[in-house]
């Protein structure tokens, strides 16, 4: 029998936030392939990991750091597609929903 291919899909937005919740400042520069394999149930094969998240535009020097970042990830291999959009603005209604202290995220695993 053949090993079941898995594909993992990270959103990174989320996980960055949810390091910084964690208090986990240092893990953000994370081997984001490693991380999958020690996900992974016997008889399943890591094939391609994709990262996904938004551009940072409000602030030069984060966003300067995400850039090197996901320049990392292509580089260093590991990561086969990085996706970095930029959002939409958001519509009056949302502001104000999203307006306050960051919504609590829920955990990964």
């Amino acid at each position: 029998m053949s090993p079941e291919r898995v594909i993992a899909y990270i959103d990174g937005y989320n996980l960055y936030f949810g390091l910084l919740d964690a208090r986990l400042r240092t893990s953000r520069w994370l081997d984001l392939r490693s991380l999958c394999e020690t996900l992974l149930k016997p008889r399943q094969q890591l094939e391609l990991v994709r990262y996904f998240t938004t551009r940072v535009r409000n602030n030069p020097d984060t966003a300067k750091r995400q850039a090197v970042y996901i320049d990392a990830l292509r580089t260093l291999g590991g990561v086969g597609s990085t996706s970095a959009c930029s959002c939409r603005r958001r519509l009056p209604a949302e502001s104000a929903a999203h307006s306050g202290a960051r919504t609590k995220r829920s955990k990964l695993m």
